[in-house]
């Protein structure tokens, strides 16, 4: 989860702002998009690019083969369904299917987010 900072918006006014992901390019990126998007006097582009360093996956997260707990996780491309999942697997039967490419996955994980399989509602935990 992202943490927020405290700053100033265009008008000099209290704002807060989320902390980007350390060692993520894409929040390295969109971090200078909100910077520019300030100067420049766009408070869209602004808010655009705090939506976005909030949003956007960054990789899996690991559990110890002994550590209890889940995060819930998308499979392929229906982000409706979330699925219980630990380390890029998700805990019930659905199927995963396999992608050519590493920059393809097709379980992505969405801590915000609130699990609604019925197979993994049942599952302990």
């Amino acid at each position: 989860m992202n943490e927020l900072i405290e700053g100033r918006d265009m008008a000099g006014q209290r704002d807060v702002y989320p902390v980007p992901t350390d060692g993520c390019d894409v929040c390295a990126a969109l971090v200078e998009q909100r910077r520019l998007a300030s100067v420049a006097g766009d408070s869209i582009g602004v808010k655009v690019a705090n939506r976005e360093i909030v949003s956007h996956p960054h990789g899996f997260t690991t559990f110890a083969e002994d550590e209890p707990g889940y995060v819930p996780v998308t499979i392929g491309d229906n982000v409706m369904n979330l699925h219980k999942g630990r380390n890029a697997k998700p805990l019930c039967d659905v199927e995963v299917p396999p992608y050519s490419t590493k920059e393809q996955h097709s379980v992505t994980e969405w801590p915000h987010r609130h699990v609604t399989c019925p197979a993994c509602l049942a599952l302990p935990g």
